[in-house]
């Protein structure tokens, strides 16, 4: 009887940690895409505009900045989370942050992937 009741519970506990898995965690057939966004230090209390690398080419005098998808326009944001939320509505995940520097200038980056069916 006892070695009916262990052997019972012990197929209880794993039956539960076999369901406990993470169902948010890419498989290896998850595809995603990834764009990088760079903004350069300013003022603070400045409105600030992000440029997006999605991994086109650029000709000569291409505007990497930010648009709305609708109009066109560039996007204006109060903040740098302001433009994280903005892009994280858009299905958008932070993957990864780092900074350089060019002539003394701090230039932020932001790695982002988007889940693709």
């Amino acid at each position: 009887m006892k070695k009916l009741l262990f052997t019972s519970l012990l197929f209880i506990l794993f039956s539960l940690a076999a369901t406990a898995q993470d169902k948010n965690k890419a498989d290896s057939t998850t595809k995603f895409i990834y764009c990088e966004l760079t903004n350069t230090d300013k003022s603070v209390g400045t409105m600030t505009t992000v440029e997006a690398d999605f991994g086109q080419r650029k000709g000569g005098f291409h505007d990497s900045r930010l648009k709305d998808p609708k109009s066109g326009k560039v996007i204006t944001f109060n903040s740098i989370i302001d433009a994280l939320n903005y892009m994280g509505n858009q299905g958008w995940e932070l993957v990864q942050t780092y900074q350089t520097s060019v002539d003394n200038q701090m230039i932020h980056h932001w790695i982002m992937k988007k889940r693709i069916e």
